[in-house]
């Protein structure tokens, strides 16, 4: 059993004292050899220790930020989720993929949708494409039982990068695209889902594709069941007589125009229609047929206006046009035009009764004031309208704004 280095040093130390003896001398070499072996032993244990403690520290960093990495990933997924999940109105649908490009950082994120079935209801910010077309598009996602995957790897090797990424050339990132599949029929592709990063080891095979795949399959299941509120809603704001859009309709989205409008400093105009001469109609040739004189009148109109303005029926023999960034000039020149078209509409052709009767139109307009609600735009257009139809032929009139006071004609 060796004794302490440090106790055999302090023995010699006494006994040595005053003189050292010769025995005494190697005594204490050995104990200093010894003392000297032990403590690089230890020393040497020491860094074992120590690189075993970095090792286990770096092991659990590495792990703590494998950790963080996984929850902050799950993190953004389960917000992108609560995006598309909080989506019911597809009009919307630009608003949302913007946050979720954010909360991905993403350069761009892009849908495109199958225009047979959502063309009517999209905004104008989201493109679509024919079905037919669509799939041809996606016919490079073909495996060799012609099923389709989802393309994930270099945006360099995308065909028709417009098309997928909305980029003119090929892009030096890494991309996804995903075919969207018909919740109620998984035969049928209803759009593609595409996402870019400048990063081109953000998106490769290598990687898993669990979280893209439920996205997708979630995204799929809330545009169509969107669809469905959509054609629904459409019921509720479409006129049954003439089938294009109702009173109710306007007075939904003709707020948000004028918010927007409100914004970005631009002009809106009211167009106020009132058919002369319809009573004849309905008095002479009955209701039926002035009906048809309506529906005829309502796709004249509809048929004039940009795919931007709202045109409704308001009831009766009354119809509104509402033309966003639009100036009084515009206005007139539509007023003219609808004023000859709707002069020109023969009756016989669409009643199958041979009466000389026409009707014409009083047109009203009103250029929108921002501190206008709407209900004040479609006043001052209604007041205008009636000042066009007592002028016995002048049909185009353009008020001046009223006080919002003015009494209600």
């Amino acid at each position: 059993m060796h004794s302490d280095p440090m106790t055999t040093l302090e023995a010699i130390t006494h006994r040595i004292a005053p003189g050292i003896a010769p025995e005494d001398a190697q005594i204490l070499r050995a104990a200093v050899l010894a003392a000297g072996e032990k403590l690089h032993s230890a020393e040497a244990r020491i860094a074992r220790l120590e690189r075993t403690i970095a090792a286990s520290k770096q092991g659990f960093s590495t792990s703590v930020a494998a950790y963080r990495s996984l929850l902050e990933t799950f993190q953004t997924f389960r917000r992108t989720i609560d995006r598309i999940l909080q989506l019911t109105d597809l009009e919307d649908l630009p608003e949302v993929l913007e946050a979720i490009r954010m909360e991905t950082h993403l350069p761009a994120v892009r849908l495109v949708l199958d225009a047979d079935l959502f063309a009517r209801h999209l905004p104008e910010d989201i493109p679509a494409a024919p079905a037919s077309e669509l799939l041809d598009r996606l016919t490079f996602l073909e495996d060799r039982r012609g099923r389709l995957s989802p393309y994930i790897g270099p945006a360099a090797r995308v065909p028709d990068p417009a098309f997928f990424l909305d980029l003119d050339l090929p892009g030096r990132g890494s991309c996804v695209i995903f075919p969207l599949r018909h919740k109620y029929d998984a035969r049928r592709t209803i759009g593609i889902f595409s996402a870019l990063d400048t990063d081109p080891e953000r998106f490769s095979r290598t990687k898993a594709t669990d979280f893209l795949d439920h996205f997708c399959a979630i995204l799929s299941s809330t545009l169509v069941t969107a669809l469905e509120h959509a054609e629904l809603d459409a019921l509720t704001v479409r006129d049954s007589l003439t089938g294009i859009h109702n009173r109710a309709y306007m007075e939904r989205h003709a707020p948000r125009l004028l918010d927007l409008a409100r914004r970005k400093g631009r002009s809106v105009q009211l167009l106020f229609i009132d058919l002369d001469g319809f009573k004849a109609v309905n008095d002479r040739l009955g209701h039926d047929v002035g009906d048809l004189v309506l529906v005829q009148v309502a796709r004249t109109l509809a048929g004039m206006v940009r795919s931007y303005d709202i045109c409704v029926r308001l009831g009766g023999d009354e119809f509104a046009i509402l033309m966003p960034e639009s100036s009084p000039e515009d206005a007139r020149t539509l007023t003219r035009r609808l004023e000859e078209a709707v002069l020109g509409i023969h009756i016989p052709a669409h009643t199958g009764m041979n009466h000389h009767i026409r009707v014409s139109a009083s047109i009203g307009i009103a250029s929108w004031q921002p501190d206008w609600s709407f209900e004040e735009l479609l006043r001052q257009a209604d007041v205008a309208m009636y000042a066009a139809k007592a002028r016995r032929g002048q049909s185009i009139t353009v008020r001046e704004p009223l006080p919002s006071s003015a009494p209600h004609v």
